[in-house]
C-alpha cells in the first residue's frame, strides 16, 4: 500500500505531550500549546517565537483511509502518512430500482 499523501507541521520547541492529533468528521486537526519560558529566569532579555494555545486543521483528502493514519513527531516536525484506500477497482453492480 502507498501512501497518497503526507501532512507535515513544524512545530519546533513544542513537546510531544503539548501535541493532540485528532480526526473529526473528515478533518485532521492539530492542537497544542507553547508554554511561555520564563525569559528572566534563562538570563535572556527578548525572544521570536509564539507562545499560548494553537490549532490547526485541513480536511482529510477524499481518497484517504482515515482508518489508518498515523502521526510521528521528530526534531520539531510532526508528520502523518495517509494511505489510499483499498480500490475495487472501476468495476460495480449498479442496482436495479
Amino acid at each position: 500500500m502507498r501512501h497518497s499523501h503526507v501532512l507535515r507541521g513544524d512545530l519546533p520547541g513544542v513537546s510531544r505531550e503539548d501535541i493532540e492529533v485528532r480526526i473529526d468528521d473528515g478533518f485532521l486537526v492539530v492542537r497544542g500549546e507553547r508554554v511561555d519560558e520564563d525569559l528572566a529566569d534563562a538570563g535572556r532579555i527578548w525572544q521570536e517565537r509564539p507562545v499560548g494555545q494553537y490549532a490547526g486543521s485541513c480536511r482529510i483528502p477524499e481518497d484517504a483511509n482515515d482508518s489508518d493514519i498515523t502521526a510521528t513527531y521528530a526534531d520539531g516536525v510532526l508528520e502523518l502518512p495517509v494511505l489510499e484506500r483499498e480500490s475495487a477497482g472501476s468495476a460495480r453492480l449498479v442496482p436495479i430500482n
